[in-house]
């Protein structure tokens, strides 16, 4: 360390330099200096006289140190000497200790003295025992499901405490959580360092590090609002919570990349699920409601979460599946009468899932047809209101195959009823044959064959998209009619560039791995592709979205991370709204 800032506070308490000492002398003072005392705290010292450090963040350093007068052992928390001269960042320091201070939970380590420096503040707070949750998962890489969930319920006890005192904790993340593992596999874990903690209905008035409209935290476990630099309530820590359980059930986060990245993944990207190989379904379920973007989407509060856990390690146990949109209400079971069941799984009628279609055309590299005209129909039905659609990227892991079994699929995917088909391509006529399938009953509820010219795949799109809809009794408001009913492109031609290109490109969004030069050339020859569709048609949009969609992918991984290219995502996106 170039200075140790407890001397430093000890020089001004002192009276400044004293006569005959240079100011270089005082300011770095060598490990024999002796004892470190803030009132009645003494900071302990290693071996070489060095003061034990055990954290540093953006407002000060924590110090290993005993109550002299108790003789039981503390941490010492002491703003950072650069911010001694600010007045802004003194007050948000005494903010911090005093909401820590509120807390009294055997989750939550306590705050119990708040003491003053000169011309600036320490506090001292319960020395826990044990290592961080960072650690721990370092060493183990990956933690068993029965630990990561008992640490995620006393996390989950402590943020309860919080909540009860209008808090939110905004950075929650493995190494603000202590733990230690006794006999027996048992695990005590606490939440530590309240830096970050506001009223839940506090507006901005954080300075310097955190102002109003900019994100303070720590970006991977940082919840889609906080980056928006709006108001959070304790859903945003029950998102950041999530992400902790990511990790220590994968051995790493589930966004990775630059501050920035990482910010545009918590927003926009989907959760990577496909990840979470050899994870229980219920836990897997559990994850998704917890990192919802929309926090309306996830629990209300800890209470909630505290509720639905012993639930999920109830069918984890039995190797049971969770229903995802039952899984909120799974924890009125503890409160019933009788033996603790699962609730039945129950899905929306109306809900469905449009499987990947099954190429029969003679042609190599005619997937693209079939996967295309799939995500179509998909897309399209995704536009009606009344049904739930499941996504591409959930879907595509189930390719066709003989003895697919649709029920099975159906379960897993939460829906009630699936939608299978068969493209046939050659040259300019084309022949689709499809079938929407009651999953939970198998039974087959409309099937057709559309046998037609290659011009008429639009009408043939928006039949199957009102079909299925009228037989799952879905209404159709006139905005959604006429949007069923709107031709992609005037060019056909057009249309089927923007299908080989739209099929490159999604192969990014399943997380699929390629060699650098391949990605790149995989990227831009999707680029290609649309360009010369726009060139057909200059007002299709879809098109443009893509061309937009490809350069930023170039940019944020990083293969041409160039002014230029984010000038061409932006002209692109521009271009589609002309």
């Amino acid at each position: 360390m170039e200075f140790c800032p407890v001397c430093l506070l000890r020089t001004g308490l002192a009276g400044g330099v004293e006569s005959g000492e240079s100011s270089s002398e005082a300011a770095t003072p060598t490990p024999s200096q002796t004892p470190l005392r803030f009132e009645n705290y003494e900071v302990l010292k290693r071996e070489d006289g060095t003061p034990i450090e055990l954290g540093r963040g953006a407002m000060g350093i924590t110090y290993k140190a005993i109550d002299v007068g108790l003789r039981r052992g503390a941490a010492l928390k002491i703003i950072s000497e650069k911010y001694l001269g600010d007045e802004s960042m003194r007050l948000r320091f005494l903010r911090e200790a005093r909401a820590a201070a509120k807390v009294r939970h055997a989750n939550v380590a306590s705050v119990f003295h708040l003491g003053r420096t000169g011309s600036g503040y320490f506090y001292a707070m319960e020395f826990v025992e044990g290592e961080t949750l960072e650690s721990l998962i370092q060493r183990s890489g990956r933690l068993e499901t029965k630990l990561a969930l008992e640490i995620v319920s006393q996390v989950a006890a402590g943020l309860e405490a919080v909540h009860e005192q209008k808090l939110v904790h905004r950075d929650i993340k493995p190494t603000n959580i202590m733990v230690r593992l006794k006999d027996e596999g048992r695990v005590t874990a606490k939440i530590i360092d309240l830096g970050l903690a506001k009223g839940a209905a506090e507006p901005g008035t954080e300075s310097a590090i955190s102002t109003p409209g900019a994100f303070a935290g720590t970006p991977e476990f940082a919840s889609p609002e906080q980056f928006a630099g709006i108001p959070v309530d304790i859903r945003s820590d029950l998102y950041s919570l999530g992400i902790t359980l990511w990790e220590m059930l994968t051995g790493r986060a589930p966004f990775a990349g630059t501050p920035g990245e990482v910010m545009h993944q918590h927003q926009h990207a989907p959760v990577p699920l496909e990840r979470l190989e050899g994870v229980p379904q219920p836990i897997v379920v559990l994850l998704e409601v917890l990192l919802e973007k929309d926090p309306a989407r996830r629990f209300p509060n800890p209470t909630d979460l505290l509720r639905v856990v012993p639930v999920v390690m109830q069918a984890v146990k039995a190797r049971r599946n969770i229903a995802r949109q039952n899984l909120r209400t799974a924890f009125m079971q503890k409160h019933s009468r009788g033996p603790q069941k699962l609730p039945a799984i129950r899905v929306p009628k109306r809900s469905i899932a449009v499987l990947p279609f099954d190429t029969l055309s003679h042609a190599k590299g005619s997937t693209y047809f079939a996967d295309g005209i799939q995500d179509e129909i998909l897309s399209t039905l995704a536009k009606v209101s009344q049904l739930k659609v499941i996504s591409r990227t959930s879907v595509m892991t189930f390719r066709p195959a003989e003895n697919r079994n649709l029920r099975s699929i159906a379960q897993s995917l939460g829906v009630a009823n699936v939608v299978e088909g068969t493209v046939r391509r050659d040259g300019k006529h084309v022949r689709i044959t499809i079938r929407l399938v009651n999953a939970r009953i198998d039974e087959t509820l409309w099937s057709d064959t559309y046998d037609r010219n290659l011009t008429d795949i639009f009408a043939i799109q928006s039949d199957i998209a009102q079909n299925v809809a009228a037989r799952l009794t879905a209404e159709l408001s006139p905005k959604e009619q006429k949007e069923l009913e709107e031709k992609r492109t005037k060019d056909i031609e057009a249309y089927d560039l923007y299908l080989r290109a739209k099929e490159m490109i999604f192969v990014q969004d399943l997380d699929v791995e390629f060699e650098p030069g391949d990605e790149r050339e995989r990227l831009l020859s999707a680029i290609r592709l649309l360009e010369e569709a726009t060139k057909k048609d200059s007002q299709f949009a879809l098109a443009f979205c893509q061309i937009a969609k490809a350069n930023d992918a170039l940019y944020w991984s990083k293969i041409d991370q160039t002014p230029h290219r984010r000038a061409l995502a932006d002209l692109a996106s521009k271009s589609r709204r002309r």
